[in-house]
């Protein structure tokens, strides 16, 4: 036998080979062949014999004769191996003098991987039994491989259900209580975590700030982002707050910080070298209740819908002022406010562009027009209903087409 560090033998892939033949003569001419070549070789001269030592030992690779006395031929071994748990994963070489196709047709239906005529040529035996040695420590490693990435991508799978109960509870439970307005809202991301956020809340019951965030892409990055963001608008009382300052002419001694403060100081927060290149589009706005004036800073976002009433329900959009920059797209970014005056009946609908970028199956995208079409005949729902409709509408454009991008929608209603 070779020593392994022979040069000679270094290409060989020794295994444990069960040679199963009725005839003497053929077993002693393959055990010579073979026993050279590094491998734990391992004799039977019937089928019953094979099958016993075949689960005891679970060789590797079995070369096997057809033409045997008694019940079991090769062709009964194969099929009995083929069909046991502990013998199944062997490779199985026909051996027979028989040059018949349709013996070697039925051999490779049983699940056998080659066949080697009689008489044995030796270069040929020991080439084949190297070559299905190989494909099957390539298969057992492969089949390994595939167990570890299974188990990884199931911890992943958990770790991503994790992480959406995370971001889920992140949006708003409940509507605010008001009598002067009515919020609304829709959540529905591409992947189980997306890259969007919304929330409501209020101090006083007078001042309601709202937004809706859009961090470009989906997926776990994007996810982590928006994340981030929303944890750092959530409404703290802290030095390092960036939705309530505090006020000293206000009864409580706090207030909602103005839109155009928080818009910079959250994009001094979120750089886009901190965020692997990814940055935020954000409207960001407060409504005090009793003016009904609506102060808000738009980042590089979908202009909301503003639906007037008497103008048949079309939506018409806010023309003071334009988009800044995204929230990270550059240090030092100053973020103008836009008012507008509310009156009764007036809704405003803020939404992520996964939604009129939603193509169907010629890939013509939904488009603005399309989307803010479907509002006009919505004037007469309730706020919650004419949601549903704008999510229904980009659901029944799409088609059998995948969720492009996270679709996500707030509205508010002066009542």
């Amino acid at each position: 036998m070779e020593s392994p560090d022979n040069p000679s033998s270094r290409h060989k892939t020794p295994g444990a080979i069960l040679l199963v033949d009725d005839n003497p003569t053929n077993l002693q001419v393959l055990f010579q062949t073979l026993e050279g070549e590094g491998h734990r070789l391992l004799i039977a001269k019937n089928g019953e014999t094979a099958i016993a030592i075949a689960e005891k030992v679970q060789p590797e690779l079995i070369l096997l004769d057809i033409m045997m006395p008694g019940e079991l031929d090769g062709f009964e071994v194969c099929r009995r191996l083929k069909s046991r748990p502990q013998t199944h994963g062997a490779e199985i070489i026909f051996l027979s003098a028989l040059n018949e196709t349709k013996d070697k047709v039925k051999g490779l239906d049983l699940g056998a991987v080659d066949y080697i005529t009689k008489p044995f040529q030796a270069e040929e035996v020991i080439a084949r039994v190297d070559t299905h040695l190989t494909i099957h420590r390539l298969r057992k490693e492969l089949e390994s491989r595939n167990q570890e990435l299974e188990t990884a991508n199931a911890h992943m799978q958990k770790d991503l259900r994790a992480a959406a109960r995370v971001q889920r509870a992140l949006l708003p439970s409940q509507p605010p209580d008001s009598d002067r307005v009515r919020f609304s809202w829709r959540y529905q991301p591409c992947d189980a975590i997306g890259g969007d956020a919304l929330n409501v809340f209020t101090l006083d019951g007078k001042e309601f700030g709202f937004y809706l965030l859009d961090t470009c892409g989906h997926g776990v990055e994007a996810a982590l982002i928006s994340v981030s963001a929303a944890h750092e608008l959530a409404q703290s009382f802290g030095p390092e707050s960036l939705s309530i300052r505090k006020d000293p002419k206000n009864p409580s001694g706090f207030s909602l910080a103005s839109p155009a403060s928080l818009a910079e100081s959250l994009n001094r927060r979120f750089p886009m070298e901190a965020t692997a290149g990814l940055y935020i589009t954000m409207i960001y706005g407060i409504l005090n209740t009793e003016t009904l004036e609506l102060r808000y800073i738009n980042a590089a976002h979908p202009p909301p819908f503003w639906v007037k009433t008497g103008l048949d329900g079309a939506p018409i959009f806010p023309t003071a002022g334009s988009p800044s920059l995204p929230i990270g797209a550059m240090e030092g970014t100053k973020y103008s406010e836009i008012h507008l005056q509310l009156e009764k009946g007036d809704r405003l609908y803020l939404r992520s562009d996964g939604l009129e970028e939603q193509i169907n199956e010629e890939a013509d995208p939904l488009g603005t027009e399309r989307l803010s079409a479907g509002l006009r005949g919505a004037a007469s729902l309730s706020l919650d209903e004419s949601l549903d409709q704008m999510f229904q509408q980009v659901q029944a454009w799409k088609g059998k087409i995948p969720q492009a991008d996270d679709w996500s929608a707030l509205a508010l209603e002066i009542i």
